[in-house]
């Protein structure tokens, strides 16, 4: 009986030690997982940055191109509005790269924590660019006055 007990108590042990084994392979296994969706989320909103960085870049391309073909026409008023509007354009792009600076330099150990910060600020940057875009495309489109 003692023996039994004895092989009883051996098995038992072994498979409490296997089973601990295997929740460390899936804990293993559950951070590989969270690394990955790190990886494929950061790269995401990487990219998505990037493409409106490129929207802007070619916005900013063709209003100053619009600006010259009209430079004739702008009176000193209206290209001095014009030049701000521009500027604003500029500033809110160099928020949009500052928010993608901050994906690049976020670690994987902050991400969960910052995730919804960045992404609130790109959609703050993305707005505020649209609007900047828009009063641009208003000015060329006679809502002002000095031309």
């Amino acid at each position: 009986m003692k023996l039994f007990n004895l092989l009883f108590a051996a098995i038992l042990s072994t498979a409490m030690v296997a089973c601990d084994a295997q929740k460390t392979t899936e804990a293993d296994n559950d951070d590989q997982i969270t690394v990955e969706d790190f990886k494929r989320e950061r790269d995401e909103l990487k990219a998505n940055i990037k493409s409106e960085l490129e929207k802007i870049d070619a916005k900013i391309d063709r209003f100053t191109a619009k600006k010259k073909e009209q430079a004739d026409e702008l009176s000193d008023d209206a290209e001095k509005q014009y030049d701000e509007l521009i500027a604003n354009l500029k500033d809110k792009r160099k928020e949009l790269n500052e928010e993608l600076e901050e994906v690049e330099n976020t670690s994987e150990e902050n991400w969960e924590n910052t995730k919804a910060d960045i992404q609130k600020g790109f959609n703050e940057a993305k707005a505020g660019v649209e609007k900047a875009a828009q009063d641009v495309e208003d000015f060329f489109e006679g809502d002002n006055d000095n031309v």
